[in-house]
């Protein structure tokens, strides 16, 4: 069974870090928004004229609004075990562009240069895959990884199945991931 997505824009949730060690001061903006905020640039900035300022980006991804994925989820079951039949207006593909051109249009960098802002793109709903393809998608980490550079190392190769999976079910959006990104 899907969860509703979010049907109304959430005030930003802000999170003030301060470190002990360092002078640094951080700030995380946490922006849950319906995919309709997305669908120009203009209401972008309207809404969340922060975005543009971001130093870096976790860009959730519900797999049902990529096309490829859901396509695929379809197919492998048709006899209807869970309903994927629902779908935004708009799609994930989309939304990446929309947020390529707000900051095109913000002039924070020019038109068919990369976002180097370091991104981060999830897939939500993760096991919702592991039917489809032969993904190691770990619950959690092993015990065993005690150490921060096996965690990072796991983290790694899961991104690499995930990235290899979606070159093989919608290689549209990795194209426009790879061609608009540069730090992803």
């Amino acid at each position: 069974m899907c969860l509703e997505g979010t049907k109304d824009t959430q005030p930003p949730i802000v999170v003030r870090l301060e470190s002990k060690h360092h002078q640094e001061l951080m700030y995380l903006t946490f922006i849950d928004a319906d995919g309709e905020v997305f669908e120009n640039p203009n209401q972008l900035i309207e809404n969340f004229p922060s975005i543009q300022l971001a130093e870096g980006i976790i860009f959730l991804m519900n797999p049902l609004d990529i096309t490829g994925i859901k396509e695929l989820m379809q197919e492998e079951n048709p006899r209807g075990r869970a309903n994927y039949s629902q779908r935004l207006e708009v799609e994930n593909f989309d939304i990446i562009q929309n947020l390529y051109q707000l900051y095109v249009t913000t002039r924070r960098i020019k038109a068919n240069k990369t976002i180097n802002i370091p991104t981060v793109f999830c897939l939500t709903k993760a096991d919702m895959l592991e039917d489809l393809a032969s993904l190691y998608l770990p619950s959690d980490f092993e015990p065993s990884l005690v150490q921060l550079d096996d965690v990072i190392e796991e983290m790694r190769l899961v991104s690499e199945d995930l990235l290899h999976f979606l070159d093989e079910v919608d290689k549209r959006l990795l194209n426009l991931i790879e061609k608009r990104f540069t730090n992803f």
